[in-house]
């Protein structure tokens, strides 16, 4: 008895000891750390659990029990009871996709087709300024290109808005070419859209002798869509791109970067002054355009007027009009880019020809590919002639067909003086292309030298003729003067300025919009002396 009194007493007193004393160290211990609590937390989980391993289906199983394999242990993954780890990982997944889903809301939607926008006109006092212009001075000019605008402006928007790019544009022509698929500026920018040789070839046009592709409308158009959209790109702006396709990139970025802005009405004054009046120009333009009637123009619809018929390469388009009954001039219209004077080599061609004259030339193809195949194309390279004893420039213009002033313009010379062995440029006037031609009842020499643009002393001449008779059933050979489209620009009108007291080259320089070197080569001059009373000529 007094055994177990004593065993109580002892257990009594040790056992709250020895529990307070352990108490009392877990509560001196420093706290955990929330990440210090789910470390410990996913350590116990892979201590006290196993995780089953996936079995990929290898080359021993088929592909249905390899999948089968997957879903059966997915299916054991989701039922069973997760741990800490798994709840975070989820918590965490969970917390990812709400911030995606916000994101997406404030993210801006993917951008639209360009076909969608439209090029926003502006109009402000410099836009005024030139729809003043265009509808008064030169209303005549605008409305004649105008005209010839409509036969090209369906086919043209529809390749823009299939590009991706604004419609609207296709009215730059009207500043650029005016609609003339021919037109040569000054720097050698060729076709409605102006590209100068180096911007064309980089865009996938074709300049050789065969052909130009600067001035096939489709080509061009296309290769001027692609350079757009690129600056597009650049920029984020059709008014800067618009900006970047007459003076460049470079320039255009260089703008921003002095201004700091992005907006054309605000960086053009560190642009060209072309270029600063080109927006302004065409934003004119696309306003008298898009509604005619208001500022006085009558503008006619029109509709394509030519069809495609595919030919063989190397076939002359002379023969091939003759074929047609009509005149080269008439076909050529209708294939500006065709420079060669035939079908270029490499395949057969989709030659343009007048509307309803595509079954005649169908029907005509087994003649066209009998043709004689065209070896050497025409080459617009400037003729070089030697001067004779007894030649003046009055003759060598006579033989060559062409003027003194364009002879001494072609080779800068002041006077008419010209010595024998001097080397001289004949300036184009084109190739001399004869067509064959079987005469029919009824026809005439004058009715065909109307038909082929031509004259009668030039198909008498051709044909060794000493009258103007021709026989029904025979056949003539009927020369045509085709005129080269590389000539860099018409021969300028020549100007007389008599000088008056306080004249100065500079002035008159600005004046005439030429240079000083300019006026002293034009008149054989080695100072800039001017002497009151005297002329100057002057090329503008």
């Amino acid at each position: 008895m007094n055994l177990i009194l004593i065993l109580w007493v002892l257990f009594a007193v040790f056992i709250p000891w020895n529990f307070s004393a352990a108490l009392s160290q877990d509560l001196l211990k420093p706290p955990t750390s929330l990440q210090e609590q789910r470390i410990e937390s996913v350590e116990l989980a892979q201590q006290t659990e196993e995780v089953p391993a996936v079995k990929h289906p290898d080359a021993s199983q088929s592909p249905a029990e390899g999948a089968q394999e997957i879903e059966k242990t997915d299916t054991d993954t989701a039922t069973r009871p997760s741990s800490d780890s798994d709840t975070q990982t989820q918590q965490a997944r969970q917390t990812e996709t709400e911030t995606d889903k916000i994101l997406a809301i404030h993210r801006p939607d993917t951008p639209q087709n360009y076909e969608d926008k439209k090029f926003k006109i502006k109009r402000n006092s410099r836009v005024e300024h030139y729809i003043r212009r265009f509808s008064g001075k030169g209303k005549r000019n605008f409305a004649e290109i105008l005209r010839r605008s409509g036969k090209f402006l369906p086919e043209i928007e529809e390749i823009l808005r299939s590009e991706g790019v604004p419609p609207e544009i296709a009215y730059l022509p009207l500043i650029e070419s005016g609609f003339n698929p021919r037109a040569v500026s000054r720097k050698n920018a060729v076709g409605l859209w102006q590209f100068i040789r180096p911007t064309g070839l980089k865009y996938g046009l074709k300049i050789n002798y065969w052909v130009d592709e600067r001035m096939d409308v489709e080509k061009s158009t296309l290769a001027a869509a692609s350079y757009l959209k690129k600056m597009h790109k650049e920029f984020g702006s059709w008014e800067l791109a618009l900006a970047g396709y007459n003076c460049g990139e470079k320039r255009v970025s260089r703008a921003i970067r002095r201004t700091g802005s992005t907006d054309f009405w605000t960086l053009s004054r560190k642009l060209p002054r072309e270029t600063r009046n080109y927006l302004p120009k065409f934003n004119a333009a696309l306003i008298i355009a898009k509604n005619p009637g208001k500022y006085g123009f009558r503008v006619a619809e029109a509709e394509k007027d030519y069809e495609t018929v595919s030919v063989p390469p190397r076939k002359s388009l002379a023969e091939i009009a003759n074929l047609l009954d009509m005149g080269y001039k008439e076909i050529s219209k209708y294939n500006p880019s065709l420079v060669g004077l035939s079908t270029p080599p490499g395949g057969d061609y989709e030659l343009k020809v007048p509307k309803g004259y595509a079954e005649r030339l169908v029907s005509v193809q087994d003649q066209v590919v009998a043709l004689k195949d065209i070896e050497i194309p025409f080459s617009s390279r400037p003729v070089r002639y030697t001067v004779r004893r007894d030649d003046s420039l009055w003759k060598i213009s006579r033989k060559f067909g062409t003027s003194v002033e364009k002879l001494k313009y072609a080779n800068n010379l002041s006077s008419s003086i010209i010595r024998p062995g001097q080397r001289l440029k004949i300036p184009s006037r084109g190739n001399l292309v004869y067509v064959k031609h079987r005469i029919r009842p009824g026809e005439n020499i004058y009715v065909l030298a109307k038909r082929y643009g031509t004259t009668i002393d030039a198909i008498k001449r051709a044909n060794n003729l000493k009258g103007s008779l021709i026989i029904a059933g025979k056949t003539l050979s009927i020369p045509q003067r085709l005129s080269s489209t590389y000539v860099p620009r018409s021969v300028p009108k020549k100007l007389h300025h008599k000088i008056i007291p306080g004249d100065t080259l500079s002035e008159l320089a600005l004046r005439y919009r030429v240079s000083v070197p300019q006026i002293k080569r034009w008149n054989n001059m080695s100072s800039t002396t001017l002497i009151a009373g005297r002329s100057l000529v002057i090329y503008k």
